[in-house]
């Protein structure tokens, strides 16, 4: 009995010792299979993310007003039509130099029949030219003839110097501080189009609502200007220095007033009623 003990005592020692021999060859054949992968297959590090680093525009050798370059030049132009809010301009340099154009706010684009809306630009636009080709950009346009054919395609125009003074100048140079003030309401399109028409046609309220937005050939179109932002356009041309209770637009306030959404707009109203209207 004692015997039997002892060899079953035994064969479980080496019942260990052979477990941890496994073991043994286990590791032994994972590790040399590493270095055989590592020589086949060498681990390469993850390649670091290399940021692109901003090249600096290269500094215009000619820059200027687009009037300027054109009457010296330096540029030729190809300014078309493009609906009520933008127009199609292609520049292309006559100098082999790096340009800079300059589109300044106020810049008119005059239509040469004379039977089509003349274009004012509402947002100043700069062309860097390094090539030879024609640069094509739309410039944010607003019309300055109410009562005339909207321009397509076919239109061409005449560019004309931005005026330093006059009402339309006054009007377009405030934008930018009653944007930032006031809210980037002060700067969109229907607002500033409804402030040139009151400069420039001493437009009332349903006069503005001959600008419509068509959803296709066979929609009459509801009034793109509405009430609020016609009250914005009015506290526009007050703010550029023109006395808007003297425009045809004030006596249309009440309606204005009582349909606009805006509490600020309205209470601006009310508060020029008081100092003087």
């Amino acid at each position: 009995m004692a015997r039997s003990q002892f060899v079953a005592g035994i064969g479980q020692v080496l019942k260990k010792i052979g477990q941890l021999l496994l073991v043994l060859l286990a590791l032994m054949l994972i590790g040399g299979l590493t270095q055989l992968c590592s020589e086949i297959w060498p681990f390469k590090p993850p390649t670091p993310t290399v940021r692109p680093t901003t090249t600096p525009t290269p500094e215009a050798s000619i820059r200027g007003n687009v009037v300027d370059l054109l009457e010296e030049g330096v540029i030729e132009i190809d300014p078309k039509g493009s609906g009520i809010d933008g127009l199609d301009l292609a520049v292309r340099r006559l100098l082999d130099e790096l340009l800079e154009v300059e589109i300044p706010i106020g810049t008119l684009f005059v239509e040469e029949s004379g039977g089509i809306q003349n274009m004012v630009v509402r947002r100043q636009v700069t062309i860097v030219i390094s090539r030879d080709d024609w640069y094509e950009v739309e410039v944010p346009v607003a019309c300055a003839n109410k009562n005339r054919i909207v321009p397509d395609l076919l239109d061409s125009f005449d560019i004309v110097m931005a005026p330093e003074e006059g009402d339309l100048q006054a009007v377009l140079s405030t934008i930018g501080k009653c944007e930032t003030s006031w809210g980037w309401e002060y700067g969109s399109f229907n607002v500033v189009q409804a402030a040139i028409w009151i400069v420039t046609d001493d437009a009332t309220y349903s006069g503005l609502g001959t600008l419509v937005t068509r959803r296709d050939i066979f929609d009459y179109g509801t009034r793109a200007i509405d009430e609020d932002d016609a009250a914005r356009a009015m506290r526009l041309v007050d703010e550029a220095g023109i006395d808007i209770t003297s425009k045809r637009i004030w006596q249309d306030r009440e309606l204005i007033a009582t349909r606009a959404e805006d509490a600020v707009i309205v209470e601006w109203i009310r508060q020029r009623e008081q100092a003087g209207g």
